[in-house]
């Protein structure tokens, strides 16, 4: 990279390996540039759009799964690249920690902060928006943010947002947005710097939409747009619109070995709070029962809705054809059994959501833009990608300074666009570390894969599971003393290699070993750190916000 502080400036290709193959074309946009923008390598500066679905999985989309409703997403894949070795943390908010820092997981953080845990992402980090701010970007976020909520400094508005909308925990409820903390129920509902009072009681996927299309309505076309549009659905808890139910069969009374019989199709509906005028009545998988998948099915075509009404906004607003935009889950799909009771399928793969194993961590994905070459478009992309190389993707389409040099960690992000474009030799990452917390993982760029420690969940479904079936059962190890896979002759990571090839599981446990040596302090980034208690911090939302949940360190 340049120095940015000493000389002219040239905007260049981020990249990992010093060994491949880079033509002068690719690697400097040759215009100078100001100390920090420079010119898109497209010209015009194009508009970046990043849709973050909630624990879907990986056979959980049209494009993969007949039996899935998502023509709005299937029709950016069939437009776009597919991208099959696409990774992120095994669940939520390191995922969307790593996309908005440009780091892995183990160099930001590996927790899953509540609505009372001290700090945020590190506040020394700069966020994505930060960044194209500079470069003259409108930024806004709608949706979860789940990076911190104790200062007013962890804020969306106070990380580079013009503006956002939406929940700050992890999980609330889709059509009152009530969270439970400890003994404490709180409203989660949050506009720029303040509750967005009088906002909930309305099912998130209408108002996320509604706000996006207003957004993209009012937006000076001559200007930049960053949209991050991190939808609530499918994660639990599991309701859907009525509408959306009604496009699938009925489920039979079934149960999962273990599990709770009833199914979420036999549950009662939301209540009179929940009458969303336009639609019917939805439906609610009472907590401890095992969801089913056609319910699950309604709520991606409720994810698929969504989608649609971003793409018809951009189109009608004549913003799409200088679009980019990327959908993916920020996790594997939560399946069957405790403790999600979830009903997302990750079919062919392992596992899924909180486990290391690939139905966890290789997660659905794609681009889609009218500015791709026309020769990649509807193909599939097989190159090593990690979630957070969109932080210097975006930084590089967008003509922002790519740097953050902060330590003991600088930037992970590799610039993808010459690997989505095809116009570059060589991988953009040799290996990536999935996770250090609770054992780990590495993937590398030629399909050999190392698992640490006990991975829950370790199973098999089918492609229809759990319609009153258990797939395959649950496997009889776990990796406490490492499992080794190939990924390509063995997606489903059936077959332990560790005994067999000795010196790969020997060499990417010393690349595991040296990531957890030089891994970020196990805990939130905490600033400023104070030691309430969850009872504390719910009672002093309240007390502050009129039952509304937010900064409770004042």
């Amino acid at each position: 990279q340049q120095d940015y502080q000493d000389r002219p400036k040239y905007c260049a290709v981020h990249l990992h390996s010093a060994t491949m193959a880079v033509s002068w074309s690719v690697l400097i946009v040759l215009l100078t540039c100001t100390k920090a923008v420079c010119a898109s390598p497209l010209g015009k500066k194009p508009h970046l759009i990043f849709i973050l679905a909630d624990d879907a999985g990986w056979y959980d989309f049209g494009f993969r799964n007949p039996d899935s409703i998502t023509p709005h997403i299937d029709a950016l894949a069939h437009k776009g690249i597919i991208l099959e070795n696409h990774y992120a943390y095994r669940y939520c908010s390191p995922s969307r920690a790593s996309l908005l820092t440009g780091r892995l997981p183990h160099h930001v953080h590996q927790e899953n902060p509540g609505t009372s845990t001290p700090g945020c992402t590190n506040l020394n980090y700069t966020m994505l928006p930060a960044q194209l701010k500079k470069a003259g970007y409108k930024t806004h976020m709608i949706g979860k943010w789940h990076q911190g909520i104790s200062s007013p400094l962890c804020l969306p508005i106070n990380r580079g947002f013009d503006t956002s909308f939406g929940y700050l925990s992890g999980e609330e409820d889709h059509m009152d947005q009530t969270v439970q903390a400890s003994n404490c129920i709180v409203t989660d509902m949050w506009q720029n710097d303040g509750p967005a009072l009088g906002a909930n009681g309305t099912y998130n996927a209408f108002q996320y939409s509604e706000r996006i299309v207003n957004i993209i309505e009012n937006h000076n076309p001559d200007e930049p747009l960053m949209l991050y549009a991190a939808l609530q659905n499918v994660h639990g808890p599991y309701e859907v619109p009525r509408h959306n139910r009604n496009k699938f069969p009925p489920d039979q009374n079934c149960s999962v070995t273990g599990d709770n019989p009833t199914c979420c199709t036999l549950a009662g509906p939301f209540g009179t709070k929940c009458d969303d005028g336009d639609h019917q009545a939805g439906l609610r998988c009472p907590p401890g029962a095992q969801c089913t998948r056609n319910f699950m099915l309604a709520m991606l075509n409720t994810l698929d809705e969504e989608v649609g009404n971003i793409t018809k906004a951009l189109k009608a607003a004549g913003l799409y054809n200088n679009s980019i935009i990327v959908f993916s889950s920020d996790n594997g799909g939560a399946v069957a059994g405790p403790p999600q009771h979830g009903a997302m399928s990750n079919h062919p793969l392992r596992g899924g959501k909180s486990a290391y194993f690939e139905g966890g961590t290789r997660v659905a994905s794609l681009v889609s833009s009218p500015l791709l070459p026309k020769e990649v478009r509807g193909t599939n992309n097989t190159q090593l990608m990690h979630i957070s190389d969109w932080y210097q993707t975006f930084c590089y389409l967008a003509g922002a300074e790519c740097t953050d040099e902060v330590d003991p960690f600088p930037l992970d992000s590799v610039n993808l666009w010459p690997y989505l474009i095809q116009n570059v030799s060589g991988v953009p990452h040799d290996a990536i570390v999935l996770g250090t917390l609770d054992g780990g993982a590495v993937v590398r760029y030629d399909g050999y894969k190392i698992v640490m420690g006990k991975q829950t969940p370790d199973w098999w479904y089918g492609p229809v599971s759990p319609n009153c079936t258990n797939g395959t059962g649950a496997h009889p190890y776990n990796c406490d003393e490492g499992c080794l896979f190939n990924i390509r002759s063995d997606p489903g990571e059936h077959r332990d290699l560790s005994g067999i090839s000795q010196p790969v599981f020997e060499s990417l446990k010393d690349v595991l070993d040296r990531a957890t040596a030089n891994t970020a302090p196990l805990g939130f980034a905490s600033h400023p750190s104070y030691n309430f208690s969850y009872a504390n911090a719910c009672e002093a939302s309240h007390k502050k916000y009129s039952g509304f949940v937010g900064p409770w360190q004042f």
